[in-house]
Parts: structure tokens; sequence; C-alpha cells
């Protein structure tokens, strides 16, 4: 994925944090900053955008410095009508700690090339052992019809940047886009610090084979198609030890996954994530306020089922189902927003 690499649109320039916005129709970036120092991007909305821009990323963070915080942000319903187009949910180049967590990023764009989360550093020696990526109770939902074929390739998760501790807890990463390639999970050769912590994730690329991945290196030196392969390969590199038992290889029942009307809350609390994560003394609740289970569930929503449905709305995107009444009341007010922002981008401001 290449989408960090385009130059920053101007917009709505807001300091050093978003917070609650709806972002509509952006052309190249939803929320953007660069050089900033411990921001917080939390419960924003990216959403209903049809760019025609080669390189699109909802959430775009560079060179970030002291400890910032990625949470409770959604990224959703993005098409791209170029004819080689490159698409990342949530992209992040730092210099510091990072912690992402509680976001939601389900994409069905017909586009060519798709990345759910891409974290990393900013260049090849930018990130100490020290620094640290943690990346938890995430929810990415990768599945389109491409028309790029096997050329099409999509990353659920892409860390890159060898520097650093990259944790990864309580995370759905999955991409299921049939005759296209998946991995859900891009990473960087040896060396490669993927945390002895990181565990309690659910990985799914598609049937099994030469093309769906569940693990693969930069350059393709592993290609791992199963988990027993996956967490060998890990293991080999030094950077994974610990038994990771709790690691699932398997799909899970969201709330709807149809093209263009996507819903990634899980379908009920008997789903495959359910009950399946690790306690995080830092991750309380979900991505719509809900207090954690013991154990909570993996992903960005706790599953607690679905009560409230909201069907021919006005705005027909709110349509769904909704795990409690407030949070229907939220969608169907939020075209009605303040911190609506159609045809624009929110900028963080960039280096000088």
């Amino acid at each position: 994925m290449q989408g960090a690499a385009t130059s920053y649109m101007t917009g709505t320039e807001i300091g050093g944090s978003a917070k609650g916005n709806d972002i509509i129709n952006a052309s190249v970036k939803g929320i953007s900053g660069d050089c900033q120092t411990s921001i917080l991007v939390a419960e924003n909305r990216v959403r209903n955008t049809i760019t025609g821009n080669q390189y699109f990323s909802g959430i775009m963070l560079g060179a970030l410095n002291g400890t910032s915080n990625v949470t409770k942000n959604k990224v959703y319903d993005i098409k791209n009508t170029h004819t080689d187009a490159s698409l990342d949910g949530i992209n992040i180049r730092s210099i510091d700690d990072v912690n992402v967590y509680n976001n939601m990023v389900p994409l069905d764009p017909n586009t060519y090339s798709v990345c759910g989360i891409m974290a990393g550093g900013g260049g090849s020696s930018d990130l100490l052992p020290t620094n640290k990526f943690s990346i938890y109770n995430n929810t990415v939902f990768i599945k389109y019809t491409t028309t790029g074929g096997l050329g099409s390739v999509n990353e659920a998760l892409t860390t890159w940047n060898e520097g650093c501790d990259f944790e990864c807890i309580n995370n759905i990463l999955i991409t299921d886009v049939a005759g296209a390639t998946n991995h859900a999970l891009l990473y960087f050769g040896m060396p490669f610090s993927y945390s002895n912590a990181s565990n309690h994730n659910l990985f799914y690329a598609g049937t099994p084979g030469p093309n769906n991945l569940l693990g693969y290196t930069w350059g393709g030196a592993a290609r791992t198609q199963t988990l027993a392969q996956l967490r060998a390969d890990l293991v080999s590199r030094g950077s994974l030890t610990c038994e990771n038992k709790s690691r699932k290889e398997a799909n899970t029942p969201f709330m709807n996954t149809t093209q263009g009307t996507m819903d990634v809350h899980l379908l009920n609390s008997k789903t495959l994530a359910a009950s399946a994560g690790k306690v995080l003394a830092a991750i309380t609740d979900d991505i719509d306020g809900h207090s954690r289970n013991n154990p909570p569930a993996m992903g960005a929503d706790e599953a607690s089922g679905c009560p409230i449905t909201i069907a021919g709305s006005t705005n027909g995107d709110v349509d769904g189902c909704y795990p409690t009444l407030a949070t229907a009341f939220d969608a169907l007010n939020v075209n009605t927003s303040p911190n609506r922002k159609e045809h624009n981008d929110y900028h963080l401001g960039q280096c000088s």
C-alpha cells in the first residue's frame, strides 16, 4: 500500500486532536496530521466517500511524537473509481508510542488494493526498541468484488519497521476477497519485533491457499497459510515465544457483511470472538461505550446482541442493527451534528 505517499490535502486545521467528527466525501484523506505531539484521534467517522484519487486514507497520521491515541473511530463506505486505486483505512507513521484500539474498519470499496490498518515508523531508523505500537481490540473486515484479480492485494494489518515493539491483542483481522490476494498479517522480515505478549487475535484470509495467507513477510520470504505455520515463522524470528493458544484462525459472524451495508458489530454473544479476548486494564469499554465483559470479546465491539433496528430512514446509510437505543439515536442524529464535514478533510497540521 502506497497511500502514505500522497501529499496532504488542505482542510480544516484543528491543532493536535480530532474528536467526534463526521467526515464525508473526503478526497484523499479523511483525517490527517503530521509532526503532532501526543494527539487524540477519537470517535470520528470517515464515510460516504466516492473518490477518483489513486490513493486514499481514512485516517493518516505521520511523524507523531509523544504518546498518541487513535480510538473508537470508524472508517467505512469508501468507494474509489480509479482503475489502480489503493485504500488504507487507518495509516500511522510514528517516531514514538501509539495506542490504536477499539476502531472499526469495514471496507468494501470496489477498488484495487486495500489495507485495513497500517502501522510503522516514519523511516528505517525512526523507532527504537523502547517504542511501542499497542494495537488492541480493533475490527478489520475487508470484502468486495475485485477488478484486479490476484494483482489486487488486500491486507487486514500491516506492521512495518523493525525498530520497535508491536503488541497485537484482541484484534479481529479478516480479509476475504474472492479471486484476489489476501494477507491477514503483513510484516517485516528479520529482525521483527512482534511482541511476546501478542495474543488472542482472530486471523482469517479466506480458504487457506497460496494466495490466501495468514502471514506474509515483505519480499515474500515467508508465506504462511495456517495458524501453525504463522506461529512457527514468528518463533523462528525470535519474536514470539509464548504459546498463544488463544489466537484463532477462522471467520466470525457479524451483523451484516453485505457489500454496501456492512455492520461489523458482533452478531451475538455466541460468536467465535465473544468472550475469547484477554482482559486489558486500559480497555474498559468498546467502540459504543459498553463495558467490557470478563473475559472480553475480540474486536471493537463487545458482544451484547442487537435489540434495536433502524430501517427505512431518510438517510439510508444509518439503517441497520444497534446494540442500544442511544447508539441508534446517535446514528439518526449524525446528519445534524455540528461536527459534520462535507466535501472536506480534517487536517491536524503538518511539519513546517
